[in-house]
């Protein structure tokens, strides 16, 4: 009894002394929150979240656009669901329907978020993670002619080399039309926040052969030191550009560049970051998983994107006059 006493009050010390490093590492990362400018390159921030609730967090925007409609899928970590909202113009979003609901059954899509959509062939062809316990997933799904999500009973992509660790999530797939392929983005590692950037291709979206290393990883750069993470990438003349996660350290994230010619090297802009927390405002702890969107008809860029304050998220919006795909810097 005196040993089982002693071991408790080992394993209760522990804790304890694990805690309060984890609350004295959070007051050191803080202290680097404001580092960069909160905008940068043209880029100007709403003032206030365009979607938020008091009671609930929303993460991780995909936007997409179809038959003249604009589209944010958003996940919900309260309801568990993703919500789907939607836009004439890419400045005020409406029509919130929750799309998706988690089934909460155990298995590996116990819990589904962070959605990515890619147009092909007049259908909304759809992949999202789906996670469990420990462990995160990507599945297959689509929208039908009945607007009615449909998702696949199996995952098409799960954790397998050393780098992915127990977590593939945050899926951003585009079809290349000249040589006839899905190609996917994808991030790995820890499940909390994932590590790297990786990359796969399939004829089908569902069958896919991975790159066998990260294509974005951390660097020396001080706002992205720690990690890189969930991102959104476009097609452009030259090759392609990506918008993603870069982490300073556990607690400060920040929305930063990169291009590349073939989708696999990358080259981060020199301007990095370009989005990055307000002091004292919705977003002053963390910015999270831009959506990019560029429109024509307004000749504006907009950046979607999760801001954090404490444990509370909601989505805001960065908007540029011109489109910031053609930017080299």
């Amino acid at each position: 009894m005196k040993t089982i006493k002693i071991n408790w009050i080992v394993l209760l010390s522990k804790r304890i002394v694990s805690k309060v490093k984890f609350e004295i590492n959070r007051i050191i990362n803080k202290r680097h929150a404001y580092d960069y400018p909160e905008s940068n390159d043209g880029w100007k921030k709403e003032n206030i979240p365009i979607i938020h609730d008091s009671s609930e967090t929303y993460y991780d925007p995909y936007f997409y656009y179809f038959k003249g409609i604009a589209n944010l899928l958003i996940s919900n970590r309260d309801r568990r669901c993703i919500y789907r909202y939607k836009s004439l113009n890419g400045w005020n979003w409406s029509d919130r329907e929750c799309v998706i609901q988690s089934p909460n059954n155990r298995k590996w899509n116990s819990r589904i978020n962070r959605l990515c959509a890619c147009v092909k062939d007049e259908t909304v062809h759809l992949w999202f993670t789906g996670q469990l316990e420990k462990n995160s997933y990507i599945g297959k799904g689509y929208i039908n002619d009945r607007a009615e999500f449909i998702l696949n009973s199996n995952p098409v992509l799960a954790p397998e080399f050393k780098f992915e660790g127990f977590s593939v999530m945050n899926p951003c797939v585009l079809w290349d039309n000249e040589n006839s392929i899905y190609k996917m983005w994808y991030s790995a590692g820890e499940q909390y926040e994932p590590d790297v950037i990786c990359y796969a291709i399939s004829s089908d979206g569902i069958n896919w052969t991975k790159y066998s290393q990260p294509v974005l990883t951390k660097s020396n750069n001080e706002y992205d030191k720690y990690k890189v993470g969930g991102c959104d990438v476009h097609k452009t003349q030259e090759g392609y550009v990506m918008y993603y996660i870069g982490y300073q350290n556990l607690d400060n994230a920040r929305i930063c560049k990169a291009f590349s010619h073939d989708g696999v090297s990358w080259t981060r802009s020199k301007i990095n970051p370009i989005i990055s927390p307000s002091k004292n405002g919705w977003d002053c702890d963390a910015c999270y998983k831009p959506a990019f969107y560029y429109s024509e008809s307004l000749n504006t860029s907009f950046i979607y994107y999760n801001g954090r304050r404490g444990h509370y998220e909601t989505i805001g919006m960065a908007y540029k006059y011109g489109n910031d795909l053609l930017s080299s810097s």
